[in-house]
């Protein structure tokens, strides 16, 4: 009886660390994924705040036409 426990633990034991293993390599995973997403998202926002100062200087610049 004991060594049946015995074997179980180990099996237990054995069957836990593939799971911890399994775990860690989609959490590595995710936050590669999470971490290119980031990024591509800062490209984005770069983007549209270039896009804002043409805009804001369009406007600066159709301002100064009109007041002349």
């Amino acid at each position: 009886m004991d060594a049946q426990i015995g074997g179980l633990r180990k099996e237990m034991k054995a069957e836990i660390g593939g799971l911890r293993q399994e775990f860690r390599t989609e959490i590595g995973g995710l936050r590669k994924e999470m971490k290119a997403e980031i990024g591509g998202l800062r490209q984005d926002i770069g983007s549209l705040r270039e896009r804002v100062v043409r805009v804001e200087t369009l406007l600066v610049g159709e301002e100064s036409r009109t007041e002349s």
